[in-house]
């Protein structure tokens, strides 16, 4: 499922946003297909995986193990109760609240915005492949963000081009 390019990437970042906001709702095939690169990425094969995800009060980042928890807590459908930040948000609903409290729990880095591109720094090599199969969180301020990652999507080629051209 993962293309040659990525199968040779020593670390892989795996954009979460799309799959935590939807955690416990009925899956769309954007979900399934989701899922099972998340299960396939999870799995190894020998390369480092983080997670990153978009939430209301900013950008989370997940280790491997983090990953690991999610794809079996989005899985079974168990994340969990939503912790006070979240209900406390009403732009929120109950999936949401629930997904993105998950997250903030067992995140290794959290962040703003604004320090996005810094938390990324200090976490990733520079070599970094970014994924994202959720068609989420793709906006110029993320790609800049991304800086000297080398950024890859597998699911939408189309995207793929329009993401590299808002990242230059």
């Amino acid at each position: 499922m993962v293309d040659a390019v990525l199968a040779n990437a020593k670390t892989r970042l795996f954009d979460l946003t799309r799959l935590i906001n939807r955690a416990g709702l009925h899956p769309t095939g954007v979900d399934r297909v989701e899922r099972a690169y998340l299960r396939e990425l999870v799995s190894g094969r020998g390369a480092r995986l983080f997670g990153l995800a978009r939430t209301a009060l900013g950008y989370v980042l997940l280790d491997h193990d983090g990953c690991s928890r999610l794809a079996e807590a989005v899985e079974t459908g168990d994340c969990g109760k939503a912790d006070i930040v979240s209900r406390l948000n009403p732009r929120l609903d109950g999936p949401r609240r629930r997904g993105q409290s998950f997250v903030r729990s067992i995140a290794v880095a959290r962040t703003r915005k604004s320090r996005l591109s810094a938390m990324l720094d200090t976490h990733l090599p520079r070599n970094t492949s970014y994924l994202n199969v959720g068609h989420s969180n793709l906006d110029s301020a993320m790609f800049s963000a991304l800086g000297g990652l080398r950024r890859f999507r597998t699911h939408n080629q189309n995207m793929t081009v329009a993401a590299r051209a808002m990242a230059d």
